[in-house]
């Protein structure tokens, strides 16, 4: 069944984002990702604060773009953390690379001194 390997991917990912925010000491950080309908790519921007993303987010959703709003651990509301995702494997694309894109900024933007 795909949607065991969907979880089981989105779970090693959120082990390594706890490992790599712990290994450069970052705050929380909240990351916007959508579906820009036009070009039909995914796009994230990282927030330091929340109220910061949940502006971000209302306004891709008010645009009708599927969108997700995550923590910095890539958890998200599944109540009211996106909108316009539909199905587990938009779910799952959604996802991965929300995390990828925060493991690109412990990586990048709080890389340790």
């Amino acid at each position: 069944m795909a949607h065991f390997g969907y979880a089981l991917r989105d779970r090693q990912l959120h082990e390594e984002l706890a490992r790599a925010k712990t290994a450069v000491g970052a705050p929380e950080i909240w990351m916007v990702t959508w579906s820009d309908i036009g070009i039909g790519n995914l796009q994230s921007t990282w927030f330091l604060h929340k109220s910061d993303a949940e502006s971000q987010f209302e306004m891709c959703k008010s645009q009708g773009h599927p969108v997700m709003l995550s923590d910095g651990l890539n958890q998200h509301d599944w109540t009211s953390g996106r909108s316009g995702i539909a199905g587990h494997g938009a779910l799952h694309s959604f996802v991965q690379f929300s995390g990828h894109a925060l493991r690109e900024v412990y990586a990048t933007a709080f890389k340790r001194r």
